[in-house]
């Protein structure tokens, strides 16, 4: 069984039966926060926050600059049945 992170969860709690759901992103943020407080990577005291783990924890979408290109060996059709690109 996987577990799920607090805001996964959230998300998972804000789909309607009926394959719609609610939107709520500020709520949705709270449950990010609270995951961080949770984890110890934040503190918070008197509605103050304060970093305590400033180490990136893996989670985070990779952003498109870091995608591998292929290489000019690979082509962009590589392992294609394409005979142009």
């Amino acid at each position: 069984m996987t577990t799920l992170s607090l805001p996964e969860e959230f998300v998972l709690l804000l789909h309607k039966s009926n394959g719609s759901y609610y939107a709520s992103s500020d709520h949705t943020g709270a449950a990010e926060l609270g995951e961080l407080v949770l984890t110890e990577r934040v503190g918070l005291e008197d509605k103050k926050l304060t970093v305590l783990d400033a180490e990136p924890s893996g989670t985070a979408a990779t952003p498109a600059s870091t995608t591998p290109k292929p290489s000019p060996s690979e082509g962009c059709c590589a392992g294609s049945a394409r005979s142009s690109c």
